[in-house]
């Protein structure tokens, strides 16, 4: 592994009664425990083309960035290239740079994922993740090996 404050805004008021029983109130009936600089996206695949640049945009959006990647179709330097802009940002516009750590493990290891989430969970009251948000991005996609293997890319993509 490598490794403000918020304010809750209201909308205006509704003229229409809402849909029964999803009043705010009743899925977060306290505001969360954790800080922004404890909060994180996870994203699989954030090495590759898509993940590493969406890993940077959330970097430079303020939040902090698990990224879990096997490397089998990826650099480890890309992770750097991502940090070295990211704090390139940040030198320029000002503030802090997020966090940001990395996990060399294939999203579809069970155990290793177990192991990894687990270190994101907070057992005070409650059990609550300090994940706050997961985007995929972790597949195969090339057109002619995805014909001449289907079920390496079934087993990755799909299953």
């Amino acid at each position: 592994m490598y490794s403000s404050s918020s304010s809750v805004v209201s909308s205006p008021p509704n003229t229409e009664p809402s849909t029964p029983r999803t009043e705010y109130e009743e899925f977060f009936e306290e505001p969360s425990i954790w800080s922004d600089d404890e909060r994180f996206i996870l994203v699989t695949g954030g090495l590759g083309f898509i993940g590493s640049h969406t890993a940077l945009e959330i970097l430079k959006a303020g939040y902090n960035v698990i990224i879990v990647d096997d490397l089998s179709n990826s650099f480890r330097s890309v992770f750097d290239r991502i940090l070295q802009a990211a704090h390139r940002y940040f030198e320029t516009f000002g503030g802090q740079c997020p966090q940001a750590k990395l996990y060399d493990i294939d999203y579809r290891d069970e155990g290793a994922m177990r192991r990894m989430l687990a270190s994101y969970i907070s057992f005070g009251q409650r059990r609550r993740t300090m994940i706050t948000g997961v985007i995929h991005f972790a597949a195969f996609k090339a057109v002619e090996e995805s014909i001449r293997q289907p079920l390496r890319y079934y087993r990755n993509n799909v299953n």
